[in-house]
């Protein structure tokens, strides 16, 4: 990801991203370069499409894995703590016919944009720092990551 390459800002800052960016590669060179981010995720393909997310339109719900670009039955028996990475996909942190892995870590919040419609992001931000209050109630104001 060039942008985070070129990013020279010395203070705390959340790099925000939109649709598209929520690959593993991205998402490792963020980390990588010690920043916080957000993305907006895509709901049919992507990240998303391969978590095991909660039934509710409204969660906050951390995973993590460790990243394998080797496929093997250990992979496959448990999807909750590894996820396999096809050759054809991109990732810099291993190589294709490495037996390494690479840990990562994400939030996903899933949030209702208006009746009906609901979206996620991706972030690591701190949950102790940055919480998600949801409401119900018509008229009460709802916060996304609020400090």
């Amino acid at each position: 990801m060039e942008p985070v390459d070129r990013f020279r800002i010395k203070e705390p800052a959340i790099l925000i991203a939109d649709r598209g960016h929520e690959a593993y590669n991205d998402i490792a060179q963020i980390e990588q370069k010690r920043r916080n981010y957000l993305i907006r995720a895509k709901e049919k393909r992507g990240i998303l499409s391969g978590l095991k997310l909660p039934d509710t339109p409204e969660f906050d719900v951390v995973f993590s894995y460790f990243l394998y670009k080797h496929l093997t039955n250990r992979i496959r028996r448990e999807p909750q703590r590894y996820r396999w990475i096809p050759s054809k996909v991109h990732f810099d942190y291993i190589r294709n016919t490495s037996d390494s892995s690479h840990p990562i870590s994400f939030r996903v919040v899933g949030f209702a944009v208006k009746e009906g419609l609901y979206k996620a992001v991706i972030a690591n931000l701190p949950p102790d720092r940055f919480s998600v209050r949801f409401t119900t109630n018509a008229g009460e104001s709802r916060h996304l990551f609020r400090t």
